[in-house]
């Protein structure tokens, strides 16, 4: 009888060390997965957004890209500077915060989206470039970027508002043409922002384009508007954007920034994940 006694308290306790084994086992295979799980985890990237006002927050659509178009997995951030040309923006130190940016450890891929000329083609001396000193530049950024361990992506300027008879005014084409130039000599990704958004202004047409200016337009420039000849560019004091047809209000950065992501993607299908149409 003492034997049969001493015999069942052990069931319970032989029951009780074979959940402990198997909790332990658990234990061990989740924390092997841990580590394994950390490494394969993807890593966040960083799009930085260098240029002038048209790219910059509350001017261009570089807010409203960052806003709306990245995953959570991305730092995007635009350092845009209103009125800079390619040499300005770096004689000033802004070129040096982008590099500063694409030097934070902790990311992945880093790319540097460089959207400049339409300052370049100003007759300013201390702001305008020559076509030629105007492509040495974009060379000189691509090959930074590089050296960084970036990837450097190149857009043509947004195009202006300004039509004639009806026809939209091309008048980023020389910046254009440069971009592109540099563009196929060094290899890099292109956004052809400057017809996309011409061909989107196009099918607008002047009347409706002037919804994009950061100022209610004039009766007058809506009557001329409507005719199909705008107004010459009213931009008298340059930190005043008012009627010069190409910086955007909210609902204009939004249009622009939607065009652009999927030409984005198109052009680095690496960000596939990263960007939203």
């Amino acid at each position: 009888m003492r034997r049969g006694t001493d015999v069942s308290p052990g069931k319970p306790r032989a029951r009780g060390f074979h959940l402990l084994a198997a909790a332990a086992a658990i234990l061990a295979t989740s924390s092997d997965a841990a580590p394994h799980a950390a490494q394969t985890a993807p890593k966040p990237i960083k799009l930085i957004l260098a240029g002038d006002s048209t790219i910059a927050q509350g001017t261009g659509w570089g807010g409203a890209f960052c806003a709306s178009h990245v995953a959570s997995l991305v730092a995007c951030v635009p350092i845009g500077r209103g009125g800079r040309s390619s040499a300005s923006y770096r004689a000033e130190g802004s070129w040096q915060l982008a590099l500063g940016e694409l030097a934070v450890p902790g990311y992945g891929a880093r790319y540097v989206m460089i959207a400049f000329g339409a300052n370049d083609l100003s007759h300013d001396s201390a702001i305008g470039t020559t076509p030629q000193a105007f492509a040495a530049n974009l060379m000189r950024f691509v090959a930074q970027v590089r050296a960084a361990g970036g990837e450097p992506i190149l857009l043509t300027p947004l195009a202006t508002r300004g039509f004639r008879d009806g026809k939209l005014a091309d008048t980023m084409a020389p910046s254009a043409a440069k971009v592109r130039e540099v563009a196929a000599r060094t290899g890099t990704p292109l956004i052809e922002l400057d017809l996309l958004s011409g061909a989107f202004y196009q099918k607008m047409g002047p009347a409706a384009a002037l919804g994009f200016e950061l100022r209610p337009p004039s009766a007058a420039e809506l009557r001329a508007a409507a005719t199909g000849t705008t107004l010459p560019p009213g931009n008298a004091s340059r930190r005043d954007y008012t009627a010069d047809y190409i910086h955007l209000n909210s609902r204009g950065a939004a249009a622009i920034a939607g065009l652009i992501a999927p030409r984005l993607v198109a052009a680095v299908p690496a960000l596939r994940t990263y960007v939203k149409p």
